[in-house]
C-alpha cells in the first residue's frame, strides 16, 4: 500500500471498529493493524472465541495471592463480588 493509508472512520464496515478497538492499546497502529487483518483475512468470515477465561485465570491467580497473604474468604468474596463458595472452590480448599 501506499503512503497514504486511510483514517480510521474511512474504513468500512466492522473494520473501523476494530481500528479503534486496536487504537486503545496501541495507539497510532490501529488502521495499519486493521488493514494487515482484513488482507490476511480477505473475503472469510472470523470467529471471535470467548476469552473470558483468561480474564477468569487472571482474577483467581489475584484471589490466591490475596488469600496467602491473609485476606480472609468473605472479605474477597465481597471484593470480588462472587460468592464465599466460590472463592473457595477457587482456593481448591474446604470452608473452614
Amino acid at each position: 500500500m501506499g503512503n497514504h493509508q486511510p483514517t480510521i472512520e474511512e474504513l468500512p464496515g466492522d473494520l473501523s471498529h476494530v481500528a479503534k478497538i486496536i487504537e486503545e492499546v496501541a495507539p497510532g497502529k490501529g488502521v495499519e493493524a486493521t488493514l494487515a487483518i482484513a488482507e490476511n483475512f480477505r473475503s472469510t468470515n472470523i470467529y471471535c472465541h470467548n476469552v473470558d477465561k483468561f480474564k477468569r485465570r487472571d482474577r483467581d491467580q489475584l484471589i490466591i495471592e490475596k488469600y496467602n497473604s491473609g485476606k480472609k474468604p468473605p472479605d474477597l468474596a465481597k471484593e470480588f463480588n462472587l460468592s464465599i463458595r466460590h472463592i473457595w472452590n477457587i482456593l481448591g480448599k474446604e470452608p473452614e
